[in-house]
């Protein structure tokens, strides 16, 4: 039975959160909540739950066997795991730490948070041609042109 698919939604969903309270100014909006606590949350376990995701993706690749799609998927895996890896360290660095160059810290981090998700969306477009195709919609027909896999 392929259980991959049940445990890529954790990191994409989570992630994905803490990009989106990453990037847009919420406390602009809603000054008397407090959205650090929930957004390094987000970022913590959703870098802990790719961890599941790679592991039953090498079962997977068991099951499934070698394809031109999953090199480049497996490499894409490692590439989204080191980039959240390294925001989570550089946050959890912050919270007993505190740089000195606080905005160097934060922009590092919209980086990373922006890196990453492209990279969330490159990994499901490839994981997408895998299973249904390399047109099963436009960002996986484009990214599959961009990797030469049509």
């Amino acid at each position: 039975m392929m259980i991959h698919p049940a445990f890529v939604h954790f990191p994409l969903a989570l992630l994905t959160l803490y990009v989106l309270l990453e990037l847009v100014p919420f406390s602009k909006f809603f000054p008397k909540v407090g959205l650090d606590q929930v957004k390094y949350f987000l970022l913590y376990v959703g870098t802990l739950s790719i961890f599941p995701a790679i592991a039953t993706g090498i079962i997977a690749e068991g099951l499934v066997g070698e394809n031109v799609v999953l090199s480049v998927h497996k490499a894409g895996a490692m590439a989204i795991l080191l980039i959240f890896l390294v925001s989570a360290l550089l946050a959890l660095w912050n919270q007993f730490y505190s740089f000195s160059r606080p905005e160097l810290f934060r922009i590092a981090q919209k980086l990373l948070a922006i890196l990453g998700m492209l990279a969330l969306i490159v990994q499901g477009a490839l994981g997408a041609a895998m299973v249904y195709g390399y047109t099963a919609d436009p960002i996986t027909n484009l990214v599959s042109s961009l990797f030469g896999f049509h």
